[in-house]
C-alpha cells in the first residue's frame, strides 16, 4: 500500500479505498483467526453423529453464524463509510443506469406497438 494517492484517484477517493482495505482485511483476518481456532479444537470430541465427531457438527454451525455475522458487520462498516465519505455508490450507479440509453418511444423500430 503506498502513501500517495494513485493518479488516477482523488485524494477523497484515496482515502475512501484505503479505508476499504482496512475493513476488508481486518475481517478477513477475523474470519481466518476463526477458521483456524476452530480445526485446532475440532477433534476434541469423542462423541460422534452419524459418525462424524459432535464437535465438528457444533464448530461447523458456529463458524457458519461467524460467516453471517462478519457479513452484516462488513455491511454496516461500509454504509458508515460511505455515509461519512459522502460516496453513495449505489445511489450513483442507479441513476447512471436508468438515464442511459434513448427513452424516445417515437424512434423508428423502437416501442411502438402500431407498425405493421
Amino acid at each position: 500500500m503506498t502513501s500517495t494517492p494513485d493518479k488516477l484517484l482523488t485524494a477523497r477517493q484515496f482515502r475512501y479505498w484505503t479505508r476499504v482495505k482496512r475493513i476488508t482485511l481486518g475481517i478477513l483476518g477475523v474470519w481466518i483467526t476463526l477458521i483456524l481456532g476452530s480445526v485446532t479444537f475440532a477433534f476434541g470430541s469423542t462423541q460422534q453423529l452419524f459418525g462424524i465427531p459432535l464437535s465438528y457438527w457444533i464448530i461447523s454451525g458456529g463458524l457458519l453464524l461467524s460467516f453471517l455475522l462478519l457479513v452484516i458487520c462488513y455491511a454496516v462498516l461500509m454504509d458508515r463509510l460511505d455515509a461519512s465519505m459522502n460516496m453513495n455508490a449505489t445511489v450513483n450507479s442507479r441513476d447512471a443506469q436508468a438515464n442511459a440509453g434513448d427513452k424516445d418511444e417515437t424512434q423508428p423500430g423502437r416501442g411502438r406497438a402500431d407498425r405493421h
